[in-house]
């Protein structure tokens, strides 16, 4: 691909939102290494990747069923997100938490920060 004009590559590059991930229920992993890992994993489901116009596959990763696209370079800075892009992206499905939850008491916690405070 060569446009960022392109449908996918519009949507791709929404996928840097939050909200947007949320909302497709995908997250991204950069990187060969993450790749890997996640190829190798039953935990994440790679629906898409996205390679660097210079970025060649090894061959012994198990990719069927995973669409693979190649884009330009200018494309791919766009939608990496670190200061060095290292010629992978990955788009993986969001697993849905599956919690048992019985009878009983439960303090449910999410999204907290503890502050030391330093007395003298």
């Amino acid at each position: 691909m060569v446009s960022l004009q392109n449908e996918k590559v519009k949507g791709w590059k929404k996928l840097r939102l939050k909200k947007w991930r949320e909302k497709q229920r995908v997250y991204l992993i950069e990187g060969p290494h993450l790749l890997q890992e996640a190829v190798r994993s039953s935990h994440g489901k790679i629906k898409t990747i996205i390679l660097d116009e210079g970025f060649r596959l090894p061959d012994e990763w198990p990719l069927a069923g995973i669409e693979a696209y190649q884009v330009t370079h200018k494309i791919f800075t766009e939608l990496s997100e670190t200061d060095s892009p290292q010629g992978i992206i990955g788009i993986c499905e969001m697993e849905e938490d599956q919690v048992e939850i019985g009878p009983g008491c439960y303090l449910l916690v999410d999204g907290f920060r503890i502050r030391a405070i330093w007395g003298h």
